[in-house]
């Protein structure tokens, strides 16, 4: 493993790899970082998708992620994902898990998946369709969490908290709870790729954040742990390849070098934006970054500081300084709050 380790840091190879097989998605997301370019014609072939799987598997690639849109809407899903196991890569899958049904499940305990991983839309029919659109995804996900603990299935859940599941929020803490998992959301801040994302109908305004924080302290604290960092750990020796054959050091960083143009480890070796990404530190982001006081409450993520500025190093300050703002007022509240011995009634990890 310590060799592992050195190789790695000198970005010989890349120790994880995100798959895009789709963009397609049978949900119609209202905060959905697509925007209108979920419906794409323009998708790798099976073959090129296995292509991809030896390519990563020779440059010694460990840990594979396969998702969409929701992967398992293409028709090849199976196929992909048998040769992926094929490649002895440990897998994980991100769904929205409409279509775990019990067939499914039992499929993938016999594949062995690393995890499956689950984004909860809402904790009740109603708001669940008015994040997705979809009348039934409430009650199809729920089914999918069942079967998937009756057949054994490693799986993680998390709520992308949005306006209109805001008064969920509870419900899914008690529903973590009683699961005994990890009770993990996020809420939701990034432009979309398409560039219409700001100022939308579904996220949630100041005084929902900070309400959100002071009741939830424990996701406050979950961000700090996660943002400790002057770059983006989940990128750090990375690679992402999109439904379109986009190699990029994320799938959220657009870029327009694809496994057409030159085989996978020349691009991830000798591309600028790899190299940028890979050597990022504190001094390369904007002098104000460099010296700020909200160093711990900034997501500090060179993909969302793209999509929100159009810079990797410069985070957008109505947006990412402004979240930033709130979630040290928040933390400073909660402070005072245990200085004054108020018990914290959140769930732990």
């Amino acid at each position: 493993m310590s060799k592992i380790n050195t190789i790695k840091k000198k970005n010989l190879f890349p120790n994880s790899a995100m798959v895009e097989i789709t963009r397609r998605c049978n949900f119609h997301c209202v905060h959905c970082y697509l925007g209108n370019l979920r419906e794409s014609n323009k998708e790798m072939s099976y073959r090129d998708i296995c292509s991809v799987f030896d390519q990563l598997a020779d440059m010694g690639n460990l840990y594979l992620c396969i998702t969409g849109g929701e992967p398992l809407v293409s028709k090849d899903f199976w196929r992909i994902l048998k040769y992926a196991k094929k490649k002895s890569f440990l897998i994980d899958i991100k769904t929205n898990g409409y279509f775990i049904t019990e067939e499914v499940a039992k499929c993938f305990a016999d594949i062995y998946l690393g995890v499956v991983e689950i984004t909860i839309y809402g904790m009740n029919a109603k708001s669940y369709q008015a994040v997705t659109g979809v009348r039934e995804g409430f009650k199809r996900v729920m089914l999918a969490i069942d079967v998937l603990r009756k057949f054994k299935v490693p799986f993680k859940i998390g709520m992308k908290v949005l306006r209109q599941n805001f008064s969920d929020v509870k419900a899914f803490r008690k529903f973590t709870r009683e699961l005994g998992i990890s009770c993990v959301m996020a809420i939701h801040i990034m432009n979309k790729l398409d560039k219409t994302g700001f100022k939308q109908p579904c996220q949630i305004d100041d005084s929902m954040v900070e309400s959100f924080f002071l009741s939830n302290p424990d996701q406050l604290e979950l961000a700090r742990v996660m943002t400790d960092y002057p770059r983006c750990r989940k990128i750090d020796g990375s690679i992402s390849i999109s439904s379109r054959g986009e190699v990029s050091p994320c799938l959220l960083i657009p870029h327009h070098v694809t496994i057409y143009d030159r085989p996978i480890s020349t691009i991830y070796s000798y591309n600028s934006l790899f190299k940028r990404i890979r050597n990022l530190k504190r001094s390369d982001f904007t002098y104000q970054c460099q010296h700020c006081k909200l160093v711990y409450q900034c997501e500090s993520c060179p993909a969302i500081f793209f999509l929100n500025s159009g810079n990797p190093t410069s985070p957008n300050p109505a947006v990412d300084c402004h979240y930033a703002q709130l979630k040290q007022v928040c933390y400073d509240k909660i402070e005072a709050r245990k200085k004054q011995g108020v018990k914290d009634e959140s769930c732990s990890f």
